[in-house]
């Protein structure tokens, strides 16, 4: 058993497809984390703020604008050739014109429309009372306190965006994994190998040596790029402890956090419930959920005996967890996750894999209700193994196959000895 523990792991990380999986996650974690360096050395102006120049008309009234020097940036208009990221403003008749050498983006677009407005209300303000203004202003936008009755302890955004990047990143990084056992099975029982394993060690054994195989190549995998996400942070920590890519990321929107080095966003995260506690129950979540699919793979993959029909059933389970996952997208806020059907899925062994996660990122999950959801998902397991690993054995040895055949071959003597006494009645009937 140990041999075939071992001898599984070593064809699934010893070969060039592994090889290239890894090579390919080292490259996308290490693009992550110097995103910032490369969207500049790609495009350097992508942040830059939005070049306005104002027609000579508009910029003798140039302190009638509202500076903002991280969203635009004033100039006067000499005729200079519009380049991207400039536009040129100047009054008309009915308005304002705005040209640019592509069309403005919405974010673009918003930022010429506060300067275009803060620029009337200023010129309104030198002219008329403010106060006028001001009472129209409190008429149109009153000012609204929102509060919930069932104020949940959700994490913030930063939180919730950071945990749920990690669930993303393992479950499809372990999707490959899901039917990886049963594979192997439809391989061994095509290619004859499996009859000579089975004269060495019993089936059942076969079946407990795949699928610790199954999970250990799991739990290998998730290590691996845990400690290639490591390796890059540790770079990055030592260049410039992430600032740039700190700022990158509030720039995009992707963070709030003011937090200035990737160690004082840490700090900040683990401030109140703590990140490593919330991160190791989702991940053993996650891997709850891939051996149980690993479990019910296995045992349909001994009842197929050809790679075209093991293809037919590794298509719906990829399906499944797609839709899965986007279900749990879907279902992603508090009401669902709190009170609604993301709470009853997540005590279901199979949906527990994302949706238990979720609950905990979203902070509307008590530990009473983890640890029920914690026990139906191993009990489950259980189950499988317990009623699974005998029909894993009768699908390998084929008996419900060769019971058929034994019928067959028992039917066509009985065929034969018909056949024969016909034929002995005939040639006797000829020489009477």
């Amino acid at each position: 058993m140990n041999t075939l523990i071992r001898f599984s792991l070593k064809r699934k990380f010893l070969n060039k497809s592994t090889l290239v999986f890894n090579l390919l996650i080292f490259a996308v974690i290490g693009c992550i984390f110097f995103a910032d360096k490369i969207v500049n050395f790609i495009n350097p102006d992508t942040f830059d703020p939005l070049k306005v120049y104002l027609s000579a008309e508009l910029y003798k009234e140039k302190d009638s604008f509202t500076s903002m020097d991280d969203l635009y940036e004033i100039c006067e208009y000499k005729g200079e050739d519009l380049n991207r990221n400039e536009i040129k403003v100047s009054k008309t008749e009915t308005g304002y014109e705005v040209i640019s050498l592509y069309g403005l983006d919405a974010y673009d677009r918003e930022k010429v429309n506060y300067l275009l407005s803060s620029y009337q209300e200023n010129k309104y303000f030198e002219t008329h009372d403010p106060s006028i203004l001001l009472e129209l202003e409190e008429i149109d936008h009153p000012e609204v306190n929102y509060k919930s009755i069932n104020e949940s302890d959700a994490l913030d955004a930063d939180r919730q965006t950071f945990a749920f990047s990690i669930v993303t990143s393992l479950y499809f990084t372990s999707l490959s994994f899901c039917t990886t056992i049963a594979t192997e099975v439809i391989y061994e029982k095509s290619s004859k190998i499996l009859e000579m394993i089975l004269t060495t060690i019993k089936p059942r054994e076969h079946f407990y040596a795949k699928l610790i195989a199954g999970w250990l190549s799991v739990i290998l995998q998730s290590g691996l790029s845990i400690s290639v996400l490591l390796l890059w942070l540790t770079i990055r920590q030592g260049m410039d402890k992430g600032k740039g890519l700190l700022e990158f990321a509030r720039k995009m929107g992707i963070i709030q956090n003011e937090a200035k080095t990737i160690t004082e966003l840490f700090k900040n995260l683990s401030r109140n419930a703590g990140i490593l506690p919330l991160l190791a129950m989702v991940i053993l979540f996650l891997l709850l959920g891939i051996l149980f699919i690993q479990l019910l793979m296995t045992v349909l993959a001994s009842f197929v005996s050809n790679v075209e029909e093991g293809a037919a059933i590794q298509t719906p389970c990829y399906i499944v967890l797609m839709l899965t996952y986007y279900l749990s997208l879907m279902l992603n806020n508090t009401y669902y996750m709190g009170e609604g059907i993301g709470k009853y899925l997540s005590f279901v062994p199979f949906f527990s894999m994302l949706f238990m996660p979720m609950r905990l990122i979203l902070g509307v999950v008590s530990w009473y209700e983890v640890a029920i959801s914690f026990l139906a998902a191993v009990s489950a397991i259980f189950l499988v193994l317990d009623f699974g690993s005998p029909l894993y054995e009768e699908g390998i040895l084929n008996v419900k196959t060769r019971k058929k055949k034994r019928e067959s071959q028992m039917w066509e003597k009985v065929r034969d000895l018909l056949n024969m006494e016909i034929t002995f009645k005939k040639k006797e009937t000829k020489r009477q």
